[in-house]
């Protein structure tokens, strides 16, 4: 008789059942991630990357990471900047990625140098579900998942399953198939995808050739045949123009450690190790590790990372041999199997190729299938007598990881939580304390981030970055002076620091210098042609200059780049609105309405607009939207009474009116309509007292002092 538990696990380890399992599980764990905001790369790949904005920017294909950016697009199209968007289709490429190692092992197992023995048949199915399951809810996995950016790692990753899977159900189905040739085509297809995506998927051909060597035997002619086309897409990646839609590692030039290639080798012997224990000990997880390179493989740790990681490669040698001489057990050429695909996966970004940062959990995504392979057939394939207890501690090692994933997840929620945690696992790297510190900024807690600029100009002194957050922290506090040093010092580190000349325009527009701030933003737009805010300022300036098609154009250019830009639909409007191109204005005030519908200052600057054409009520509903969503907005409530007055209704006039003064006691205007709303209430003293209050705040007020002496004629 079947024991219920044992019946239990084959119902869990069925395929529709595995699905579904896999899904809920990752939905759960990833449930608090959906407002988790955009995070460092984030900014430069997808908020402020123009060619994401329009599908037709996306015509040039030859970009490495092409099918990414692509991806990026599409949820742009579909949803702008929405993070539940982004988030969603991250989640679903996890959940697939799951579907795909679990459908990757049970196919692994029917490969005639793989089919099971006799006395762990069983094994199998459970094998494939606990690996899945392992995959999908390690906290490991967060920054593949979370962080938006490294969809890169995550779509690489499926495709490279998919081409897999795809191959082995080639290589399975009988010759007589009628679809055996579409499996054959799409992992082919499926390989071109993935080296679109990132480059780490240069080692699909070896991973298939070491597919068939460990599931089928050493490739005959025929099979070499097949395995020559996948070979041939190789030149895909090398040949791809990096850079053609903005790629980049994270991180500063400035903070990047210039390591020769043997030196990141020897740093990267000790990081596999620290891959390793993460996956098995996944405490103290960071996104910005401090990590000091190594310079010698005779170091202590060094020389004992590299002892290590030869012992574990000929372990996997080892076991792929004594399976190939014995009787073939295949758990041991599995577990071999695992090994090698965690080696050779990483072997892109861990060995001979120097990366500005020398670590980073997304690069253990795809390795940590193999791991996670090789674990689980070792636990599952070799305890036959004791499968239930150990399907039940390894069920009880997938709910304390999915925990830790939630729990993970909530660093990942905002860029202060973020950082906050960088800074405490990474107190002496001077990013997490700059970037820190421009989050504090945001925020207007200006003294935290004035503290955080001094320790990461204490750690690195010739860090532009902190220059640059103190200039931000000066402006903000209405120093314009202190600022300008500030920035100067940042560019004087980082000649080609866009955002400091940016800046400086700023500070020079500030202190009455319109030709320096030109200069200033025409310098940062030479840096980066496509820096939106630069074209607006530039903008704004041109206006005040009265150089009202200069300022057009340049917010038309900033609105090609980044069409997204609420504000300069705003300001765009404001110059059709001072030109008398009342149409253009509302269409304007409209765009950027429909892309910040909180934003009041469009609301207010639409019943401007219908106020100037004789649309009172119209303007009316668009003043009320303004106070609305700002209470305190004494202009509208000053224009809002004006509407009031000119309908004959003085006393919500005067309500209105006295409520701007009361929220900007120097508004001179509103004094001025009150001091006419009391002269048409019949108030006289009160009118007086307003227009007197009016040539107090600006003695040169005609039309107060006008108003004032009528009344003085008229009552003596």
């Amino acid at each position: 008789m079947t024991r219920p538990s044992a019946s239990l696990l084959d119902q869990l380890t069925r395929p529709l059942t595995a699905i579904l399992l896999i899904g809920l599980i990752a939905a759960l764990i990833y449930s608090n991630t959906f407002s988790a905001s955009f995070h460092f790369d984030d900014a430069s790949n997808i908020v402020d990357n123009p060619p994401i904005k329009k599908i037709a920017n996306l015509l040039d294909f030859s970009g490495s990471r092409y099918i990414g950016f692509l991806t990026f697009a599409l949820n742009y199209r579909f949803g702008g900047l929405s993070l539940f968007g982004f988030h969603f289709v991250n989640l679903l490429i996890h959940m697939t990625n799951g579907v795909l190692v679990y459908f990757l092992i049970r196919l692994l197992f029917q490969a005639p140098r793989l089919v099971p023995q006799p006395a762990f048949a069983a094994a199998p199915p459970a094998i494939a579900l606990c690996t899945a399951l392992l995959f999908v809810a390690h906290p490991l996995q967060t920054q593949a998942v979370t962080y938006i950016v490294q969809r890169f790692a995550s779509l690489a990753t499926l495709f490279y399953l998919l081409t897999v899977v795809c191959y082995l159900r080639w290589r399975l189905s009988l010759q007589e198939s009628k679809s055996r040739h579409l499996w054959y085509a799409a992992a082919f297809l499926a390989t071109i995808l993935a080296m679109k995506t990132k480059e780490i998927t240069f080692t699909l051909p070896a991973m298939l050739l070491l597919l068939e060597f460990v599931a089928f035997g050493p490739p005959t002619r025929k099979q070499w045949i097949g395995l020559i086309p996948f070979f041939l897409t190789l030149p895909l990646i090398p040949l791809s123009r990096p850079g053609a839609l903005g790629e980049g590692e994270a991180g500063f030039a400035s903070d990047a450690h210039a390591l020769s290639r043997p030196d990141y080798l020897f740093t990267q012997f000790r990081v596999i190790v620290t891959y390793l224990r993460l996956l098995v000990w996944p405490v103290d997880q960071n996104l910005d590790y401090d990590y000091p390179a190594s310079h010698s493989l005779f170091e202590p740790s060094v020389f004992l990372s590299f002892l290590f990681l030869t012992a574990l490669f000929a372990a996997a040698v080892y076991l792929l041999f004594v399976s190939r001489r014995t009787a073939a057990d295949p758990r041991l050429r599995l577990i071999g199997f695992g090994i090698l695909w965690l080696f050779l996966t990483l072997s892109i970004e861990s060995s001979l190729i120097p990366i500005r940062d020398v670590i980073f959990e997304h690069r253990v995504y795809l390795p940590s299938v193999g791991f996670w392979l090789a674990a689980t057939t070792a636990l599952l394939g070799f305890s036959e007598r004791w499968r239930i207890p150990v399907a039940i501690g390894m069920g009880g090692l997938i709910i304390l990881f999915s925990i830790a994933t939630y729990q993970r997840n909530r660093v990942w929620l905002d860029e202060l939580s973020l950082w906050s945690d960088v800074v405490h696992k990474s107190p002496n790297k001077a990013r997490g304390h700059v970037n820190l510190g421009a989050t504090y900024i945001d925020q207007d807690r200006l003294d935290e981030a004035i503290r955080e600029s001094n320790i990461a100009l204490a750690l690195q002194p010739g860090f532009a970055e902190p220059y640059y957050n103190m200039g931000l922290i000066d402006y903000k506090k209405g120093n314009p002076a202190d600022a300008l040093s500030k920035f100067e010092a940042a560019i004087a580190l980082k000649h080609d620091y866009a955002e400091a000349h940016n800046n400086l325009g700023l500070v020079y527009k500030a202190l009455k210098r319109p030709d320096d701030a030109i200069r200033e933003y025409d310098t940062a737009i030479s840096i980066n042609p496509d820096y939106a805010e630069a074209h607006s300022n530039l903008g704004v300036i041109y206006k005040e200059m009265g150089k009202y098609d200069e300022a057009i154009q340049e917010y038309k250019t900033a609105l090609s780049i980044n069409p997204d830009y609420a504000e300069i639909h705003n300001n765009l409007g404001n110059v059709y609105q001072k030109l008398g191109r009342f149409d253009e204005a509302l269409q304007e005030y409209r765009n950027a309405i429909l892309i910040k519908p909180d934003y009041p200052s469009t609301f207010f600057n639409q019943g401007v607009v219908y106020y100037n054409r004789g649309k009172p009520s119209d303007a009316l509903i668009a003043f009320k939207e303004a106070i609305r969503l700002k209470p305190d907005y004494a202009e509208a409530h000053n224009n809002l009474g004006d509407i009031y007055k000119e309908q004959g209704n003085f006393q919500e006039a005067i309500q209105e009116f006295q409520t701007a003064l009361k929220l900007k006691p120097d508004l001179v205007e509103a004094y001025y309509n009150l001091g006419d709303c009391y002269q048409h209430a019949g108030q006289i003293p009160e009118a007086i007292h307003a227009f007197e209050q009016a040539l107090q705040i600006k003695p040169d007020y005609e039309k107060a002092r006008q108003a004032l002496n009528a009344l003085h004629r008229q009552f003596p």
